[in-house]
């Protein structure tokens, strides 16, 4: 992260893709997830594996996106989000089989690996759907995705601060007698590319 903590966002993105791909390539049972696909017991030790590469990927997105690269932050989001429903839903259902509850405080160590790996993969997926908002096309949908991480993490505050600035965009927005739907965002790149700042504007017929 040295690269995109010194402002070099798209050289540090690239950096992020290369080590993000060896990580995803060598992850046990990575493989034999495909989106769409019934839950698969890949295992807790992979699912915690999904869950470290899953953050390097929010981080990967975070860096495309402050360099606006968008487009291609925009799948590698969607498909994070669709590997952790997969994982979430798959550990949920192990652990009501199992007669676990989701915020058990039993010290068993078992029981602690379940909540623990499901609060992780739940984290993860907070993450990804800001980073999905901050790389919405336009202001509604923008919202929309920062509702939706705040519902799904009432008590994260990074999804929490997101939704509160999103929500001022959109008041801003709206008592300008504008539709959010109809505010495009855009973003306006820095000399060098690496960093720039986000715009808004009316979307063309």
């Amino acid at each position: 992260m040295a690269l995109t903590n010194a402002q070099r966002h798209k050289e540090g993105a690239k950096v992020l893709m290369i080590s993000h791909k060896r990580a995803m390539a060598g992850t046990l049972g990575m493989s034999n997830i495909a989106i769409g696909d019934e839950p698969n017991d890949i295992g807790m030790k992979e699912k915690g594996n999904l869950s470290n590469q899953m953050m390097t990927r929010f981080k990967l997105v975070t860096a495309m996106g402050n360099s606006g690269d968008f487009a291609n932050a925009r799948p590698l989001i969607d498909e994070g989000l669709a590997l952790l429903t997969v994982a979430i839903r798959d550990i949920e259902q192990q652990m009501q089989e199992l007669g676990y509850d989701q915020n058990d405080s039993r010290r068993d160590e078992e029981v602690h690996l379940f909540v623990s790996t499901r609060k992780s993969l739940m984290d993860c997926k907070i993450y990804l759907l800001v980073a999905k908002s901050r790389c919405a096309t336009n202001i509604a949908d923008m919202a929309r995705f920062a509702i939706e991480a705040v519902t799904t993490g009432p008590q994260q505050m990074y999804a929490r601060d997101h939704a509160q600035n999103t929500n001022d965009i959109v008041r801003q927005i709206t008592e300008s007698g504008l539709n959010p739907k109809d505010v495009v965002v855009i973003w306006e790149a820095s000399a060098d590319g690496e960093t720039g700042t986000f715009g808004f504007a009316l979307k063309t017929m």
